[in-house]
């Protein structure tokens, strides 16, 4: 059933793993997708220590071979945790069902700018982790916060 969800998104992709490799100078992007949560972060861990959904992520893309490694879709150019990213956009997609993906990118990326520039006290950031369904230890605000499993 998710295999079927992955097939049929049209992608909305933001930079969900950002690694940079000093010796060779060279930087390595993985993308997700904010809309149905591919990420193909999930290639550079071995299966067997993945959790059951990204596990799914994983043979998902495996099987779609090495062409798919890379995610095609909308590039917002923007990174961000993919969690953080996804609850946005479900948030964006209840008060404005009917908007295309390119006006909810542009909501997101607002909505993005604001949490970032608006510093808050932790008690706050607690109150933002519950409303948008984050797991509780999320701690992932800043634009170079981008998680790394």
């Amino acid at each position: 059933m998710k295999e079927q969800e992955y097939d049929s998104c049209s992608h909305v992709l933001v930079f969900s793993k950002i690694e940079h490799d000093r010796w060779e100078g060279r930087t390595y992007k993985s993308s997700g997708c904010m809309k149905c949560g591919l990420d193909n972060s999930v290639l550079d861990c071995h299966r067997r220590y993945l959790p059951f959904d990204k596990a799914i992520m994983y043979d998902y893309l495996k099987k779609k071979g090495p062409s798919f490694t890379y995610l095609t879709g909308i590039e917002t150019n923007i990174a961000c945790d993919l969690d953080l990213a996804q609850e946005i956009y479900r948030k964006i997609k209840i008060a404005h069902p009917n908007i295309d993906d390119k006006t909810a990118i542009q909501y997101f990326k607002n909505a993005l700018d604001h949490i970032r520039s608006v510093d808050v006290s932790d008690e706050r950031k607690e109150s933002r982790v519950k409303r948008l369904s984050l797991n509780p230890s999320f701690k992932s605000w800043n634009g170079r916060d981008v998680h790394v499993d």
